[in-house]
């Protein structure tokens, strides 16, 4: 019988009843089956910046806020300092503090402009 005719009597596609009968030795290896090689992933572009060109302009980038920090930053915002000022005190990007000042429901005009940043 062929392969198509034992798949129809078996109720399997062809495909299985040839890699079976390969497997068994009574076939040639049906290379018509293997699938074409995978193309190579394309390599991930580079971030534009390091950890260490952020931390050039703001010292503190990417390091974690202590409670300390965090205490005197709300008490900061609460006498009105700018997101600009926090910045520089804190030595991290505007975004950073923005994002700081809402996760710790911070009162001020900074917090106010936090929600520019996306909060």
């Amino acid at each position: 019988m062929s392969p198509e005719q034992l798949a129809e009597e078996l109720g399997r596609s062809e495909k299985s009843i040839r890699w079976k009968l390969h497997s068994l030795g009574l076939a040639s290896f049906p290379s018509d089956l293997v699938p074409d090689p995978r193309t190579p992933v394309e390599p991930q572009v580079p971030k534009a910046y390091t950890v260490e060109e952020k931390r050039q302009l703001h010292p503190n980038a990417y390091k974690p806020w202590n409670p300390e920090d965090e205490q005197r930053l709300a008490e900061r915002c609460a006498q009105g300092a700018s997101l600009s000022e926090l910045s520089q005190e804190f030595g991290r990007n505007e975004g950073a503090i923005a994002s700081r000042l809402l996760k710790i429901q911070a009162k001020g005009p900074a917090a106010e402009d936090a929600w520019e940043y996306g909060g």
